[in-house]
């Protein structure tokens, strides 16, 4: 055999040796992210909790066109609420960044919720044209309860269930007068058990901006420290409700259309928090009004 032929075998007889040195050597200096996550056991367990009350729902037959009388919508609602009330029925949490409230199962079971409060808030309005202040009461205080059921998910179904909390405590501020004294101080007991803590808005917020942080990272454009540093500092000022919307794009700009899906979040965060917190202010207030501060506890709290 010649001495070429001989150097030729001997190369292709190492060639599977370089090839997986090299990947060794890749593997070692580039580690590759982790797997994307589109569901998990735990995530369709809490989807699946739903079904029999959404069923229940559906089986109504609502619409706007035809408000089902109070207490058939009543017997309804108070499935979701003692669902809620025994944990079965939790808030849906996204776990990865483009899973919503407004896409697939969620979105339905947010839409079913959103329609039978909706309806709730029509027979609120029934009720107060015939000046039934008492049944109006009830029909408001249930659809404020309904919408707490899925107001932590995300921030998609924080708004929605905020707009219609407000709309149920303008309500109840109408309906008050009327109110036998049972319900003022139960509906005051609740409302204060409705009350969220900043530490959840938080939670809910942090939560999403891992999921998109993750999100650039599987398409290959991971943040910089300096613009993973400059997004959490906006963050912080969104979670406070201390940034306006044109100081957020503008703070924004600078790191172009690749960050385009953190700084939307961000903005619709701010929204939800902003909206939180005026209805946090008006839950306070009725709160108040329903069990007001004795003479002697209000002197003291005065000093």
């Amino acid at each position: 055999m010649s001495l070429s032929s001989r150097i030729s075998g001997l190369s292709l007889a190492c060639l599977p040796l370089v090839v997986i040195s090299l990947l060794g050597v890749s593997g070692f200096l580039y580690q590759p992210s982790p797997s994307r996550v589109y569901s998990t056991e735990l995530s369709e367990s809490k989807i699946d909790a739903y079904r029999s009350v959404v069923q229940a729902t559906q089986e109504l037959g609502l619409s706007k066109c035809k408000v089902r009388s109070l207490p058939l919508l009543t017997e309804v609602a108070d499935l979701w609420i003692k669902g809620a009330n025994e944990k079965r029925l939790v808030p849906l949490v996204p776990v990865f960044a483009l899973d919503s409230t407004e896409i697939g199962a969620k979105r339905e079971i947010l839409f079913t919720n959103q329609q039978i409060a909706d309806n709730l808030l029509y027979a609120g309005l029934d009720a107060e044209k015939f000046n039934n202040k008492v049944e109006a009461a009830k029909a408001y205080m249930l659809a404020f309860q309904l919408t707490n059921t899925l107001k932590y998910s995300d921030i998609n179904a924080n708004i929605a269930c905020t707009l219609r909390q407000e709309r149920a405590l303008s309500g109840l501020e109408r309906s008050f007068d009327g109110m036998t004294d049972g319900q003022r101080r139960d509906y005051g007991r609740l409302l204060k058990e409705s009350i969220q803590s900043y530490d959840r808005v938080q939670l809910m917020i942090n939560r999403e901006f891992k999921l998109w942080e993750q999100h650039v990272m599987y398409r290959g454009s991971p943040l910089s420290q300096k613009e993973r540093e400059a997004f959490i500092a906006m963050k912080s000022k969104v979670v406070a409700d201390q940034i306006r919307g044109i100081e957020l794009v503008s703070l924004a700009r600078p790191f172009g259309p690749t960050r385009a899906s953190i700084v939307q979040f961000l903005s619709e965060g701010r929204v939800a928090v902003h909206n939180d917190n005026i209805s946090s202010k008006r839950i306070q207030k009725l709160i108040n009004l329903m069990d007001p501060l004795p003479a002697d506890k209000a002197l003291v709290a005065k000093r």
